[in-house]
């Protein structure tokens, strides 16, 4: 999507990346931060001919994750 309709996707609550950074608006300012970072700063340059695509935040990582495909084994001990 375009830059307009980036614009319009975070009016209603979405955030958007160009691959790089994540953008959001929040107080009619558009915030960024990069893919790897925590903290939005104030965007004063938001490019409107870029190429954007609604960001969804990855799931934190538990471990008890499963492997596609893989097989598990589990020993069970009942002291009953």
């Amino acid at each position: 999507m375009n830059g307009l309709e980036a614009i319009e996707l975070m009016k209603q609550g979405s955030q958007v990346s160009d691959g790089e950074y994540v953008y959001k608006i929040e107080n009619n300012l558009v915030l960024v931060r990069s893919l790897n970072g925590k903290l939005f700063n104030i965007d004063n340059s938001f490019d409107f001919t870029s190429e954007y695509e609604e960001y969804i935040e990855p799931k934190p990582l538990t471990g008890w994750e499963r492997v596609d495909g893989k097989m598990y084994n589990v020993i069970v001990v009942n002291d009953l």
